[in-house]
């Protein structure tokens, strides 16, 4: 059955993998479409709308290059097989601290905890040190803290620019080697800046707001970009050819 996204990815939305709150849904890919997009050498961005047994099939076709948004619908357990397939997840406050350190334990940095508020400085330290993927949901860590985090974790830290920083705090995150997500806010020529300076680290995020050819600009740049705009099939494969795991389709509901 054809699913739709629903509002809460575009509060979670990352990439990959890594999105930003501000990102709107649109219609989704059957299941079998999702395989095809791996099988090419795509990767895919995929939530509980999709049944375990499914997911599990994604894991086993496209291991770390499945990223699964992880809400209120899996137990830490189902969350645990993901990882032993060899997937990938996010997650964020609905589970405790010691259970996402369990996660870590199983993925290191396939885990990815997306954190505001939630969680405060030292927890964040710990998921770092751990050897998970952090993202900085928001403006509500300092840009020395940041820094200090990207020192320790390099792309593993990911930062969402929409959320009050600037382009030349955000062109000093990527040269200290963290990954950022942008959006068409930024232009196309601040992008690719960004991308010459970050290549896959910088993940653009498409929402009808590029056109096709600057697309494939982004991906020959060297950028990674995650497709939330219903794009055809066939125009997924010609990006495909050029970015390979670099494209990111997100293939939720």
């Amino acid at each position: 059955m054809m699913k739709r996204m629903p509002s809460r990815l575009g509060a979670m939305l990352v990439c990959a993998f890594f999105v930003t709150g501000s990102v709107t849904a649109g219609s989704a890919y059957y299941s079998d479409e999702v395989k095809r997009i791996l099988a090419v050498g795509g990767s895919v961005i995929v939530d509980e709308d999709f049944d375990s047994y499914t997911l599990k099939q994604f894991c086993q076709a496209g291991k770390n290059r499945v990223k699964i948004f992880v809400a209120d619908n899996f137990d830490s357990h189902t969350v645990k097989e993901f990882l032993k397939l060899g997937g990938s997840v996010v997650v964020d406050d609905y589970f405790d601290s010691y259970a996402i350190k369990e996660f870590i334990a199983l993925g290191k940095s396939r885990v990815t905890v997306r954190t505001g508020r939630s969680y405060d400085t030292y927890t964040v330290g710990e998921f770092l040190d751990a050897g998970a993927s952090i993202i900085l949901a928001g403006n509500y860590f300092d840009s020395y803290t940041i820094k200090e985090w990207i020192a320790k974790g390099k792309e593993r830290v990911r930062i969402e620019t929409q959320k009050g920083y600037g382009s030349y705090e955000i062109r000093e995150f990527i040269d200290l080697g963290a990954s950022v997500m942008v959006d068409d806010n930024d232009g196309i020529y601040q992008v690719k800046e960004y991308i010459a300076a970050g290549k896959q680290r910088v993940k653009v995020i498409t929402d009808g707001g590029w056109a096709s050819y600057e697309i494939k600009e982004l991906l020959t740049a060297g950028g990674c970009v995650v497709l939330n705009d219903d794009s055809p099939m066939y125009l997924i494969e010609e990006y495909c050819k050029i970015g390979g795991y670099r494209v990111v389709v997100a293939a939720t509901n």
